[in-house]
């Protein structure tokens, strides 16, 4: 992928990319819909995930909007936040939309089974 290029030419240059946070956020939505698919029971993916999320954190474009959505998609999803996770998808751009689209029906349901719980 591209990911490891932009690393390597910001360490060697100093230089950022200017849609690397972009990219990046494309390619975290990619990565957390597969995790969402295996219910994160892949431990060591999971951990991996964590700490991309992490490096991103000591990167200037972590508060760009594209980084900032995955980043709070990946906790509203992990701490069953629906109502945070419908915002996010709301709010995001049509192909952030489209890449969180695989993850709404797993929502859905896990939504849907929350709300019955707290009825009976």
């Amino acid at each position: 992928m591209l990911s490891p290029m932009y690393e390597q030419i910001h360490r060697r240059l100093g230089y950022e990319a200017p849609n690397v946070a972009e990219l990046e956020a494309y390619n975290t939505l990619l990565t957390l819909q597969r995790l969402v698919q295996t219910n994160f029971r892949k431990h060591d993916e999971v951990a991996a995930f964590m700490s991309t999320l992490q490096r991103f954190s000591s990167r200037r474009f972590f508060r760009d909007g594209p980084i900032e959505r995955a980043i709070n998609l990946t906790f509203a999803i992990r701490e069953n936040q629906f109502a945070d996770f419908f915002r996010i998808m709301k709010i995001a751009p049509y192909l952030e939309s489209v890449m969180m689209y695989p993850m709404l029906t797993k929502m859905r349901s896990r939504a849907l089974e929350i709300m019955n719980q707290t009825v009976k």
